[in-house]
């Protein structure tokens, strides 16, 4: 395998461990026969200076249950570019299992001061390529027999391919996923469990997450990793953090979704739901946040109580991204969950509000919508016109 110029322990703590019992200059070689316990642990640290920082103690009480015999460890730092700070394997242990129970427990204690020391090296922050790095630098022997990969932070990516300055948090998943797979950044994350630790963390200049912001990224992240073959993916936020330390390279603030504002009305009583205002679940007509897309839809109803309502219309666009017939399928099933919610703010019959899935705009509807182009030239998904594509359109007109 590959190996890094970095080491996982600091020189002076390396003296106290025996090299028999843990390999741990910058790469260890996976002894097969060494333990019969094997797996593989990857730790993706909070590096940078927009997402608080978790302590040796907390990392320890993470990191701890994963690590025996037979392990080996992967660390790595999530800024803008993305490092692998070392590597170790606990390896040869002594068959006393005094001796055994030392050696690991010193092993949890250097890799968790490891992960709470990183610090960034490159502006912003970049989780994909972060998780790719560490997840390639695993040793493919040990993931065979088991895989955890630990991941801290904040969620907020400000570069590479889901980079949220562009699109803010409302990426809708499935052109996310789409836009990973045809960049080939999809991290192939097959076998290993994942838990993401203070998702929504924020530190220096950067907002918080607002409890739907962080469903939001909670949909977003569980999609991506599903997608890359994670087996589970699990969120851990009761945990202490700390701010970061100063003189971090920069990194810049993502944009939270604001309150609603009532929808844009048009004069001819039209109103233009955005996905930021009411964002489904990847695939699903379910609301990712219920409450704040009840709350929109119910504002589009009191504007469009002051237009003719001899005839109400909905209309659901999605982006390009999967097969003609599951976009069609989803948008119908979308526009159907719109209408619904709003005949409920009207007080009028589900029945008097026609309900239609336009797809990429790609079948025939009344008015007709207009999706724009959200492809490069090489065919990849663009997430920001991807995001724009993604609404449902209300009219309500007198005949």
């Amino acid at each position: 395998m590959t190996h890094t110029k970095e080491t996982l322990m600091k020189p002076a703590l390396l003296v106290s461990l025996s090299v028999a019992a843990l390999a741990l200059a910058g790469c260890a070689d996976f002894n097969p026969a060494a333990d019969a316990q094997r797996s593989a642990l990857g730790i993706v640290a909070t590096s940078h200076a927009n997402s608080a920082r978790l302590s040796p103690q907390e990392w320890a009480s993470l990191v701890g249950p994963d690590i025996h015999a037979g392990t080996y460890v992967v660390v790595g730092s999530d800024d803008g570019a993305p490092q692998i700070l070392g590597t170790a394997a606990a390896l040869d242990l002594p068959k006393n299992p005094k001796a055994r129970a030392d050696r690991i427990a010193e092993l949890v204690s250097l890799t968790a001061n490891q992960a709470a020391t990183a610090n960034a090296q490159a502006p912003e922050t970049d989780p994909i390529a972060a998780i790719n790095a560490v997840v390639r630098a695993l040793d493919p022997n040990a993931r065979q027999a088991g895989c955890d990969l630990i991941v801290a932070g904040s969620g907020l990516s400000t570069a590479g391919v889901l980079d949220m300055q562009v699109t803010s948090i409302a990426i809708d998943p499935a052109d996310a996923i789409a836009a990973l797979e045809a960049s080939h950044t999809m991290p192939a994350l097959d076998g290993c469990a994942v838990t993401w630790v203070g998702l929504g963390s924020t530190a220096g200049d950067q907002a918080r997450p607002g409890e739907a912001d962080i469903r939001q990224l909670e949909a977003l992240w569980t999609s991506v990793l599903s997608a890359g073959g994670a087996t589970k993916v699990t969120f851990v936020y009761d945990v202490v953090t700390a701010d970061p330390p100063a003189a971090l390279p920069h990194v810049s603030d993502v944009a939270m979704t604001p309150p609603s504002p009532p929808p844009a009305a048009t004069q001819s009583c039209t109103v233009d739901l955005t996905d930021a205002r009411v964002g489904f679940v990847p695939d699903k007509a379910m609301f990712i946040d219920p409450p704040r897309a009840k709350a929109a839809i119910a504002q589009a109803a009191t504007q469009l109580s002051q237009c003719p309502t001899g005839r109400i219309a909905v209309t659901a666009t999605t982006s390009s991204a999967g097969s003609a017939k599951g976009r069609l399928t989803t948008s119908q099933e979308r526009a159907e969950a719109v209408a619904a919610e709003l005949a409920t703010a009207l007080g009028i019959p589900v029945s008097s509000i026609s309900a239609t899935g336009v797809g990429f705009c790609e079948a025939p509807a009344s008015p007709t919508p207009v999706c724009a182009n959200d492809t490069n030239s090489a065919g990849a998904l663009m997430l920001e016109p991807a995001q724009a594509n993604r609404r449902a359109i209300i009219t309500a007109t007198s005949n």
